[in-house]
Formats: C-alpha cells, structure tokens, sequence
C-alpha cells in the first residue's frame, strides 16, 4: 500500500506477466510514445484515459464469457 497525500491509499503491485516484456522493446517503445505524447501538450490524466480507452477497445475481444468491464 502507498499513500498519498490529498489522494488516498493505492494498493501497489507488480506488471505481473508484463515484467517479462523489457526483452522485447515495448516499455522503450511505450516511454518514447509517452514522451512525444508529452511534446504535444498531453498531461498525464489525459494519457492515462486514452491508454485505458484504447486499451479497453483492444482487448473487448479477450475477455472471459460472463465478465463486464
């Protein structure tokens, strides 16, 4: 757990199967999209919706029977 002042408690964990991905050139590729992002005036809340929005609309297809986002 990690607290924040002025904005609460956030449970902090592990990328889980994402820690295996440094091998690949994804979180490099992710940093340099997320720093251009920056150069065009995007602020972090801005990119945090459009990655959960892209990443919703990505993975629509994956997810198990029965389960709602």
């Amino acid at each position: 757990m990690e607290s924040r002042t002025g904005l609460g408690t956030f449970e902090v964990g592990t990328l889980g199967s994402a820690d295996r991905v440094d091998g690949s050139g994804l979180r490099h590729e992710l940093e340099q999209w997320m720093a251009r992002a920056r150069e065009h005036g995007l602020e972090r809340e801005d990119v945090m919706a459009l990655v959960v929005s892209v990443g919703n609309a990505c993975f629509a297809e994956r997810a198990p029977e029965g389960r709602t986002r």
